[in-house]
């Protein structure tokens, strides 16, 4: 029997870390938890000492389109 096809492809994905700008608070933090677990194709989001870890698939959502749901959510992108 054959597997659905969007079920049968192979996953890729790229692990990523994006330093926030003042990020303190916890209700901060759960915030931007849940802007970046909203988005289809973020998997394993974990945020510490104001930085985000994100494993995503590029298949279904880009690295500028997590930057983009993180400065929508109110947030301010460090540079590294």
């Amino acid at each position: 029997m054959a597997e659905p096809a969007g079920e049968s492809a192979l996953h890729e994905y790229i692990d990523s870390e994006i330093l926030i700008e003042d990020l303190k608070a916890p209700t901060q933090e759960k915030t931007l938890y849940d802007t970046l677990e909203k988005l289809k194709g973020v998997h394993n989001v974990t945020i510490k000492n104001e930085k985000v870890s994100v494993q995503y698939e590029p298949v279904r959502v880009t690295e500028k389109a997590i930057i983009a749901a993180i400065q929508g959510a109110g947030f301010r992108i460090a540079e590294e």
